[in-house]
């Protein structure tokens, strides 16, 4: 006779320990959201508040062992301010975000205490080391990187190392129609949304010309001030999210303090990939012969537009494009195989190659920019030669690159008025109608209804696993309450 195993006394309980500041803030709150949706009793200590007092002991006339002290000090009583929590919630385990106010100590104490204690994760393991002394505090550490970090981990005394990556909240990260206020407010060629560490003020330093918008806490004493819209004010997601709408280009560089540009050895897939993904607009693939289009097309224009730019006068820059540009074009190269094994097979597959061309060679075009009497920083950018060719010059070169491709492959590229002029040297082509361009960069893109529509559909097709979740959880908490 088999006996049924006792339901267990309560729901298993879990607590999120937020960072003080930095961008895992937002990360911290979606956790503590997914941990109740899989029907865990779930408390979050969000410490937001607290960061402006980190930052102002940075501010303190003292010398620079002391601020360390200071700060030492304040996160050991935010410390205490965990240990007491747990204290009270008894959680079965404690997720700790990268900045969280952890120690050896307070991790041993949360051990004493029956909880297991996780940490969430580093972003950039060679520029900020600390995991060397904190990996082996913590029951499990989860990483955003795969192996080889996680034996790196391991060796340095974790007893478990897992790979979790990053991914976005459905809840909160979805694309957004801005008033026209918000346009206002948040509207930029350029922007970056983060802490001023000493790397991305290099990096932004080197980008004033571009005028770049910054947003976040602690750039009132940078050489970059200036550009914070808002003195350097704290956003949140709601803001956030309106900052990647807003913007043409969202930057997002890696955290450091000592590493002057951006690392070449990257080895994870940047935590706002998917967030920025789940909030803006992206261009619909429908076939295999897209790959070979935008591997091509989009790809080749990236590499005609960069390639210039490692002679740019900002040295970090340069020296990032060369590999950047190595890397596209494997990408090129390979999207021109793609399509060229197309054009050489069935008709069906000929046909696809030439509808995926069709439909990525005009924003191919696009993406030098607008036209050179309409862009608004060509002109310093140049002029400092950070930008070393006008927008009108890098597409004129694109397009003389493209059509004896295009007569290798067999494809025919979509422009009527596609012709050589002798007088000039170069090729005409027809005028770029850059409504399409101005839509997307609205967030009216051709998928964004579409995604908006299947995104609605899975919501409501699960409604009845929530409801399982729930009632499976009204359930547990019963018998819980019956058995004490």
């Amino acid at each position: 006779m088999t006996v049924a195993p006792a339901p267990p006394s309560r729901l298993p309980r879990v607590l999120v320990v937020g960072p003080i500041y930095g961008g895992s803030l937002e990360t911290a709150r979606s956790t503590a959201r997914a941990s109740e949706a899989l029907g865990a009793e779930t408390r979050l200590l969000d410490f937001d508040a607290f960061g402006a007092g980190w930052h102002s002991l940075s501010a303190l006339p003292m010398a620079t062992a002391h601020k360390t002290k200071l700060r030492v000090e304040y996160a050991k009583v935010l410390g205490e301010a965990v240990v007491a929590s747990a204290l009270d919630f008894r959680p079965d385990l404690v997720i700790a975000l990268a900045q969280a106010p952890l120690n050896a100590s307070v991790c041993d104490r949360l051990r004493t205490a029956g909880s297991k204690v996780a940490f969430w994760f580093v972003e950039n393991h060679r520029v900020l080391p600390y995991w060397k002394q904190v990996a082996k505090d913590y029951d499990a550490f989860f990483a955003i990187q795969d192996e080889p970090f996680l034996a790196m981990v391991r060796e340095a005394g974790a007893p478990k190392a897992i790979y979790l990556p990053t991914a976005a909240d459905p809840d909160r990260h979805v694309p957004v129609e801005l008033t026209e206020a918000e346009r206002r407010r948040f509207g930029a060629d350029l922007s970056f949304a983060g802490a001023p560490y000493l790397n991305r003020q290099r990096m932004l330093l080197g980008l004033i010309d571009l005028a770049p918008k910054i947003w976040g806490d602690g750039w009132a004493g940078t050489e970059v001030a200036k550009l914070a819209p808002e003195r350097g004010a704290r956003f949140d997601l709601f803001e956030m999210i309106r900052i990647f709408a807003g913007t043409r280009i969202n930057l997002n560089i890696h955290s450091a303090n000592h590493v002057a540009g951006l690392d070449p050895d990257a080895d994870y897939v940047n935590p706002r990939t998917f967030e920025l993904a789940a909030c803006e607009v992206v261009y619909p693939t429908p076939t295999w012969a897209d790959m070979g289009a935008i591997g091509w097309l989009v790809d080749g224009a990236a590499i005609c537009n960069q390639v210039p730019l490692c002679r740019a006068s900002y040295g970090p820059y340069g020296r990032a494009m060369v590999r950047i540009c190595k890397e596209e074009s494997f990408h090129q190269r390979q999207g021109f195989e793609i399509l060229l094994e197309l054009m050489q097979g069935t008709e069906a597959q000929r046909e696809m190659a030439q509808d995926a061309v069709n439909r990525w060679y005009w924003p191919s075009l696009m993406m030098f920019g607008p036209p050179d009497d309409q862009s608004p920083n060509s002109a310093q950018s140049m002029a400092w030669n950070i930008k070393r060719f006008s927008n009108d010059e890098l597409r004129q070169r694109f397009v003389g690159m493209l059509v004896p491709q295009a007569e290798v492959l067999g494809v025919t590229l979509p422009d009527p008025n596609l012709a050589w002029n002798e007088e000039r040297q170069a090729y005409d082509i027809s005028e770029i109608d850059w409504t399409e361009f101005n839509e997307v960069l609205a967030g009216r893109g051709p998928a964004n209804a579409e995604r908006l529509r299947r995104r609605r559909e899975a919501h409501e097709e699960g409604a009845w696993v929530r409801e399982a979740a729930h009632e499976y959880a009204r359930k547990q908490a019963e018998r819980a309450k019956a058995v004490a």
